[in-house]
């Protein structure tokens, strides 16, 4: 399950229909309680039950496509929409001010005037960095649960899933 990827994906073909992945679903959920989880039309969404939640805990969300060879389930772990947010935004925010203090600093050089921009788009760098390491932590405290995640879904669809 070690993946350097922010959000580990995977792809599978199933012969069943989504009608019938769902029903497998809904039923599992309510005969465990290793997982939580919310069944809609083409969408499953399986979460750790509250009681061992806490805010590194990963969620996965998988989206079912029926086609003529069969269903394509689609699985997306990830931590909570909230968490992800925030690090997007951060990401986003860190992002902008690094191209903008490149900006500047390239300005500055080419003027000859200092380099107090080059330090903080290094400063910049740095915190993207950081905050990737800090994303990768959360998904190595989050791996356990991960994997009954995985085990569940798996033990659902009856087949072994690799994941990319």
């Amino acid at each position: 399950m070690t993946s350097y990827r922010v959000r580990p994906r995977f792809k599978q073909l199933s012969q069943q229909t989504v009608q019938e992945i769902n029903q497998e679903f809904e039923d599992f959920l309510e005969n465990t309680e290793a997982c939580v989880g919310q069944v809609m039309e083409q969408t499953v969404i399986l979460r750790i039950p509250e009681k061992e939640r806490h805010f590194w805990s990963p969620e996965l969300a998988i989206n079912l496509e029926e086609t003529e060879k069969g269903t394509i389930i689609r699985g997306l772990y990830g931590p909570n929409p909230t968490v992800w947010t925030m690090f997007m935004f951060a990401y986003i925010g860190i992002g902008i001010m690094a191209m903008f203090a490149l900006m500047v600093a390239l300005t500055n050089i080419m003027l000859e005037k200092g380099y107090l921009f080059v330090f903080i788009f290094s400063g910049l760098c740095i915190a993207g960095l950081a905050l990737y390491l800090i994303a990768q932590f959360g998904q190595k405290m989050g791996v356990e649960q991960t994997f009954t995640l995985h085990h569940f879904f798996e033990e659902t669809i009856h087949n072994k899933v690799h994941i990319s």
